[in-house]
């Protein structure tokens, strides 16, 4: 099966509720493109 990239999201740096610094990949701004249930996080330790 082949499958073609439709869209490239670049991620939103941000802090989620407890102030853990991520990268949102998959978000409000994307919700209309993905299935609305599926979130993607980036969680980067540095």
């Amino acid at each position: 099966m082949e499958r073609k990239v439709k869209i490239k999201v670049k991620g939103v740096r941000t802090k989620d509720g407890a102030g853990v610094s991520l990268v949102r990949v998959l978000g409000h701004e994307t919700v209309k493109e993905f299935d609305p249930i599926l979130m993607l996080d980036i969680h980067l330790t540095v």
